[in-house]
């Protein structure tokens, strides 16, 4: 319902002032602009006062719909006043009925967040008939995903192949039919084409990643609909399992046994980027997004670190601080790295990564370590040892139950480790990782921690026998009694 208010406007100025009574529909239900227009035409009121005409509408406009609403507002308070019960109990739920029909039309509905809801879905398919087919399909993106880094691999090594040839070939050249300049034009151009090879299957691979990333969680949750209804399920999982036929099923006759333990190791001590890359990561942020967040904080705890400079700077409570938020896991790695990677942390900090597409491995807490380590005669002191500190703490206060650390603090064995360094090393470990669990069992409930050490490859018969004999002699074994 609309009502026409009269609006006069005056233009021109002393005795050549005119002055013209308008009627505007209040509420507007079209735009000032294309009101005006009409009006300048209608009336015949000149073009050179147009802009002055559109501000004076406008706000004749605003103040008008606005005791427009108020009028209305007081009419249907006053109704309310002088109605009766039953009457107000209609009112009530017409207004209601209204609020909510406006509401869904205008408003966007608040949903639960897939991020919360994913975790949960996943944790009861894998409950359920459904894991071995989650398990399959996600054994075939593995599968994919490896295939497309294998071609990349394969891809950039033909092509640094072929350009070390041609560099080869041109060398001897120099200063006969090649300048020194004509050197640089090609390492130029070696260097673009390399870059632009990387871009290429880097761009492919992570498309894969995002397609499968989406398709996975979209089965979780229909295969989640289907089994929390009851119905359909089996012929639904059927269709779904079609899908990961191709990965061929396990044949005892056709299984070897692995080799014990080697998977965590291998996962634990090469690249470690390049080995969160093989496969999607279906339930937390990848390696690359949570080393980015990771930098974000390391330079805000760069900066606080400057900015409390001055009130000296404990190791053992700066540790953790450059880690990031982390869920509570059943198992963990322990991964050093040098301080090149992140220049805003310091000897002894640690961060941690998530992780669901590694074996036996759920968080890392990546140790930021320095050239020391080599050194035989570090302390309990030494940062690095102050940091492992913080990181069981860490694990016990957010239920980690299994830790695996380096023994000796490096994953390569080197010519300066002797038996004498590593036995050294070892028992300084022993001693410290001993006293800190000692000291983190008051916060230990009845739940059962192990701690792990993994010794780097390689290492000899006589070596290993000395350190196993070293861990005997400092943890308490537990020897049965026999009662004759």
């Amino acid at each position: 319902m609309t009502s026409t208010k009269e609006f006069e406007f005056k233009y021109g100025s002393g005795e050549k002032e005119k002055s013209v009574v308008l009627q505007v529909p209040i509420p507007l239900s079209i735009g000032i602009p294309e009101l005006g227009a009409r009006l300048l035409s209608q009336n015949k009121i000149p073009f050179y006062v147009k802009e002055d005409l559109y501000k004076n509408l406008g706000t004749f406009a605003q103040q008008e719909t606005t005791k427009y609403y108020d009028e209305l507002d007081c009419q249907a308070i006053q109704k309310l006043k002088n109605a009766g019960e039953e009457e107000i109990d209609e009112l009530v739920q017409r207004w209601t009925k209204a609020f909510k029909e406006e509401h869904m039309k205008f408003a966007k509905v608040e949903e639960p967040s897939e991020n919360i809801t994913f975790p949960e879905m996943y944790h009861k398919l894998i409950h359920s008939p459904a894991l071995e087919t989650l398990l399959n399909l996600e054994h075939s993106y593995a599968l994919a995903v490896g295939e497309l880094v294998q071609q990349r691999d394969r891809a950039l090594q033909q092509m640094q192949q072929r350009q070390s040839d041609e560099m080869e070939r041109a060398i001897p050249k120099v200063g006969i039919s090649l300048t020194d300049q004509d050197i640089n034009n090609m390492a130029t151009r070696h260097f673009t084409e390399t870059q632009s090879i990387t871009d290429f299957w880097e761009h492919k691979i992570n498309s894969l990643k995002e397609t499968q990333k989406r398709e996975f969680r979209e089965w979780v949750v229909k295969v989640h609909e289907d089994y929390q209804s009851g119905t359909g399920s089996p012929g639904y999982l059927q269709r779904v399992r079609a899908l990961s036929e191709a990965v061929p099923m396990d044949n005892d006759c056709d299984w070897t046994p692995q080799p014990q333990r080697m998977e965590e190791s291998f996962t634990i001590h090469l690249e470690f980027a390049s080995v969160c890359q093989m496969s999607t990561e279906f339930h937390f942020e990848d390696i690359d997004t949570a080393l980015e967040i990771i930098r974000q904080q390391g330079i805000r705890v760069a900066e606080w670190r400057a900015t409390n400079a001055s009130q000296g700077d404990n190791s053992s409570q700066n540790s953790s601080s450059g880690k990031s938020s982390g869920s509570p896991s059943d198992s963990q790695g322990s991964h050093s790295h040098t301080k090149k990677s992140l220049v805003t942390l310091k000897t002894g900090d640690f961060y941690i990564t998530r992780h669901s597409n590694l074996s036996e491995v759920h968080l890392v807490f990546h140790l930021v370590v320095d050239d020391t380590l080599r050194l035989a005669d570090i302390n309990s002191r030494h940062p690095v040892i102050l940091g492992l500190r913080n990181i069981l703490r860490v694990a016990h206060e957010h239920d980690v139950c299994t830790v695996t650390i380096p023994l000796l603090l490096v994953h390569e064995m080197s010519e300066e480790m002797t038996i004498q360094w590593c036995l050294k090393r070892a028992e300084l470990m022993f001693k410290c990782i001993k006293g800190f669990m000692i000291e983190m069992a008051s916060l230990v409930g009845d739940e059962t921690r192990t701690v792990q050490f993994l010794v780097p490859k390689g290492i000899s018969e006589e070596l290993f026998s000395s350190l196993s004999n070293l861990l005997s002699a400092t943890f308490r074994v537990s020897n049965p009694v026999i009662l004759k």
